[in-house]
């Protein structure tokens, strides 16, 4: 009996413990499902704060990085149009400094021959030719004037044919007199034709006296002619070096400008042109750097990532852990349950037995009573009381016999 309730107040003992880390481990799994919890709304705001920076900062990347793109292809582009420019202006002085280097190079030729008077015969040639045919050109002009219609429309042609023949003769490579003479022989037979008929006797006198008047006049008009052209081609000389020295003067005033500005405007659209190269430098290096750091937040966004599935792989594990060790600690409480169970039956049971016990003690002290005053009423017969106590005390341990086998089984 006291081995029994040893064993009762242990199970109870050990029941009460396992309800106590049942509560404990409840507790701890409740602790921990919160925990769970809170990291997992943590981990969702982390991801959902994450996504929206990384789209953020995407979204301002993209629109600095197309800015750049529009800006420097409108730089790029305004460089190409003034570079256009540049080129057209360019070669528009270099075709007008060729031209001028051209009219330099002549007037400084005509200004060292002039000076040094060592022209040659065909720029002599050319020179006199050009001067004299805007001589010509001068006096068929000055021919239409009406101021000089007193001389004889007829008389004017017949000057400025003569001159225009006599500037011819002179510029033929075979000058002659002959042909000067004829026309002048033909104006005079046209003029003397209107004269007088009546004088035929005197026909051989006027005629010699024609031939030295004719004689005479040609004399006087070459040596006008040649002075005239002397002095022609004297002030020709004069006024062509004073006019070569005062072109040649402006030329090198004008090409001392011109390269002089045109230095400059080189110069500033080359800084320009620079300043353009360094400014499309610099966008490229800062979108090669955005790039770069796009590149570092993407690994950086997917090492985060990374770090996320572990850690969410980490909960999932420890998550799966505590679900067993919860299982495990449920089944520990139902078999714990069951022995509770069993045990308050056996308690039951034990119970029985105790009254049954009891009664049979009870019974047993009834027949005991009997049997003393029996014994006392029958003193004489000793031999029959010894059988009777012995059969009674028999009686007794198939008693106790029974019962404990059926504790027996009821413990089984």
């Amino acid at each position: 009996m006291d081995a029994q309730t040893e064993e009762f107040a242990a199970t109870q003992e050990a029941l009460v413990e396992a309800e106590g880390q049942v509560k404990l481990l409840q507790a701890e799994v409740a602790e921990r499902n919160t925990k769970i919890g809170e990291l997992k709304a943590i981990i969702q705001n982390l991801r959902r704060k994450a996504a929206e920076d990384l789209e953020k900062q995407k979204m301002e990347l993209l629109q600095s990085i197309d800015e750049s793109l529009a800006a420097a292809e409108q730089v790029y582009c305004a460089s190409q149009a003034k570079v256009a420019h540049l080129e057209t202006l360019v070669e528009k002085m270099y075709a007008d400094n060729a031209g001028l280097r051209e009219h330099l190079n002549s007037a400084i030729s005509d200004l060292r021959n002039a000076r040094a008077g060592a022209m040659d015969s065909k720029e002599f040639y050319r020179l006199l030719k050009k001067h004299l045919i805007k001589i010509v050109e001068k006096f068929k002009l000055e021919a239409e004037n009406p101021e000089l219609a007193w001389m004889g429309e007829e008389n004017i042609h017949y000057a400025v044919d003569e001159f225009e023949m006599a500037i011819k003769i002179i510029l033929s490579d075979d000058p002659h007199l002959a042909p000067l003479a004829e026309r002048f022989m033909v104006f005079l037979e046209a003029r003397n034709a209107e004269s007088d008929m009546q004088a035929t006797s005197l026909e051989g006198n006027l005629q010699h006296g024609y031939s030295g008047l004719i004689q005479n006049s040609l004399m006087d008009f070459k040596s006008e002619m040649n002075s005239e052209i002397h002095f022609v081609l004297q002030k020709f000389n004069n006024n062509q070096t004073k006019e070569l020295c005062e072109v040649v003067w402006k030329i090198i005033s004008r090409l001392d400008t011109t390269e002089q500005k045109l230095d400059n405007g080189i110069v500033k659209r080359v800084d320009h042109m620079m300043d353009i190269l360094t400014t499309i430098n610099s966008k490229h290096y800062d979108l090669d750097k955005v790039n770069k750091e796009t590149e570092d937040i993407n690994v950086k966004l997917e090492t985060l990532f990374e770090a996320f599935d572990d850690f969410r792989h980490d909960i999932k594990v420890i998550k799966e852990e505590r679900e067993d060790k919860l299982e495990k600690a449920k089944t520990e409480q139902l078999k714990l349950k069951t022995t509770c169970a069993y045990v308050d039956y056996l308690s039951g049971e034990h119970k029985k037995l105790e009254k049954q016990v009891k009664n049979v003690q009870s019974c047993f002290e009834k027949i005991e009573k009997r049997f003393h005053n029996t014994l006392a009423m029958q003193t004489t017969d000793s031999a029959a009381n010894k059988t009777r106590l012995k059969s009674n005390e028999n009686l007794s341990a198939a008693i106790l016999c029974s019962t404990n086998g059926k504790s027996a089984n009821m413990m089984k």
